[in-house]
């Protein structure tokens, strides 16, 4: 409010959310049904640090999973995130320690994470587990960081570090184990890094979520890392390991917003690339009925010799709302998304804020001698929804509860297909 012989007057709003969430949910997508009960606190006896205990049961596995993330170890910059689950095909264990680059001027960073990931893994054929086998998946990794800072509008970085990787595979008794069982792979290798990100964000509210205050990214954040894997080091063969992610947002227009992004990862020798996969998904935002929103996507993605037979998979639980989940497979995949996004303003209780929306999907897969669904052209669906978000609650989650009419595929579907889901954003 004030400024005069070097002190600042503030004047600070703030508004209490519940921090304690303690929830059961029955989540629908893609035909199949899910059920979680979670009790979790982001701010235990105010001290910040956050714990969670989570039971819950899918298509895939049951999990009893315990959760801690501490942002700021002992009022330090370092981050610590743990999880263990409990799995009724295995195990999970996942430990990560860091101190990022936590802002565009930081000058250093440093961290690393142990994984250690025991499961069983399917493969499904419009819809339906074929094969399964037992994946056990060790991960290492180490690294830091320099950066000279925001020089101008812009955050320069070079991240070096080491990798290993190690992955498994094994007949699980009593499950259909394919004919031919993945082969194993291990990887070791050092890695080196570079990230650029521009300092060009803007504040907006009712884009991805309802009511909340949004930062979004209007300039360009790249960011790679190449590595070598050596059979001196312990790994399989010599390859390089390599993965990048590129993002960049505009205003064409007023009242318009485009977002980009693009990424791949994968490894590459004489033989040529093996476990390849490449992203590219385009966002359309245009406020086009005063605070209403219209909202298109194109999300593409292409994959070549993955790890573990691991599946490109379209569904209704990836985006094709009107059908099974993982209904299809292929070496390629399209989707395409346009909804009408509705803010209605109404705020029940005020406890919750409600708005709704009216879509329509379109994807299709591109099936190589790999796949193990017969390829059905581009399958579409139209529905409508309405999406609840606590205003009390300090996590920003988006209850969806969707109906979805499928238009194509083939006579085994239901006509109908109801969603609940919770997401991040809208």
């Amino acid at each position: 409010l004030r400024y005069e012989d070097n002190t600042v007057d503030l004047e600070v709003w703030v508004k209490d959310v519940w921090t304690l969430k303690a929830t059961g949910a029955v989540k629908r997508s893609g035909g199949e049904n899910s059920v979680r009960f979670e009790l979790q606190d982001s701010n235990l006896f105010g001290t910040g640090k956050s714990v969670a205990l989570e039971r819950s049961s899918d298509v895939d596995r049951s999990s009893v999973i315990a959760k801690y993330l501490d942002r700021n170890v002992g009022g330090s910059r370092v981050r610590l995130d743990f999880t263990y689950s409990d799995n009724s095909d295995g195990d999970l264990v996942n430990l990560a320690a860091s101190r990022p680059f936590f802002a565009l001027d930081t000058r250093w960073a440093a961290g690393g994470f142990v994984r250690d990931d025991d499961r069983i893994d399917s493969l499904y054929r419009l819809g339906k587990v074929v094969e399964r086998f037992r994946h056990r998946q060790e991960r290492l990794d180490l690294g830091g960081g320099l950066s000279r800072g925001l020089v101008g509008r812009r955050a320069r970085r070079w991240t070096f570090g080491l990798g290993y990787a190690r992955d498994r595979f094994a007949a699980e008794p009593g499950l259909e184990a394919p004919a031919a069982l993945p082969e194993d792979v291990t990887r070791v290798y050092p890695w080196v890094g570079f990230e650029t990100v521009e300092d060009a964000f803007a504040l907006t509210r009712d884009q991805d979520q309802l009511s909340r205050t949004e930062d979004v990214l209007l300039g360009t954040h790249y960011r790679g890392r190449l590595g070598f894997a050596s059979t001196a080091l312990g790994s399989d063969r010599d390859q390089l390991v390599f993965d990048f992610r590129a993002d960049a947002g505009f205003e064409p227009a007023p009242g318009q917003r485009l977002r980009l992004r693009a990424g791949g990862l994968g490894r590459l020798d004489r033989g040529g690339p093996e476990n390849l996969a490449l992203t590219g998904e385009g966002r359309f935002y245009w406020r086009d009925f005063g605070r209403h929103l219209f909202f298109a996507q194109l999300e593409t993605g292409f994959v070549r010799d993955l790890d573990g037979r691991e599946q490109l998979l379209l569904g209704g639980d990836s985006g094709l709302r009107g059908y099974p989940l993982r209904y299809q497979d292929g070496e390629a995949r399209l989707l395409v998304t346009l909804e009408q996004r509705f803010f209605t303003g109404f705020y029940p209780f005020r406890l919750f804020w409600v708005g709704a929306a009216v879509f329509f999907d379109a994807g299709r897969v591109w099936t190589d001698e790999r796949s193990l669904s017969p390829g059905l052209g581009w399958l579409k669906d139209v529905g409508v929804g309405l999406r609840l978000s606590s205003s009390r609650s300090g996590f920003g989650t988006v209850v969806h509860f969707d109906v979805a009419f499928p238009l194509d595929g083939d006579r085994s579907i239901r006509s109908v297909q109801y969603l609940v889901t919770t997401k991040e954003t809208l």
